[in-house]
């Protein structure tokens, strides 16, 4: 065996192990939530359901990724100015700074025009 075989062979072992080890790694469990109606009580649980799955998750030792989706009459809850739930919001962000939240574009575009 010359040395170009043996250096691609323990390669190869490197990689596998690499590869051996990630399939073992759990993957993050995925959430989406989506918020379509303006009531603020739908809004706050929401919220609360972004908290308590991971809470859940993150006490059974597991990763979660969530992503709360906002649009429709539901995009004011995102917004400074017009969200009943500012300040649930803000204690969501700031407790669980992992959450993504996005506001569907069109839904944005459609309140600036009306305003």
């Amino acid at each position: 065996m010359n040395r170009r075989s043996l250096s691609l062979s323990a390669g190869g072992l490197i990689l596998a192990a690499v590869g051996a080890a990630r399939a073992e790694e759990p993957h993050p469990h995925k959430i989406a939530v989506h918020v379509g109606g303006g009531d603020p009580d739908l809004m706050s649980v929401a919220l609360h359901n972004v908290a308590n799955a991971i809470d859940a998750y993150t006490a059974k030792g597991e990763a979660v990724v969530i992503e709360l989706v906002a649009n429709g009459p539901g995009y004011k809850m995102l917004r400074a100015d017009t969200s009943p739930v500012k300040d649930l919001l803000a204690e969501t962000r700031r407790k669980y700074p992992s959450v993504v939240f996005s506001a569907c574009q069109l839904s944005r575009k459609g309140a600036a025009a009306a305003e």
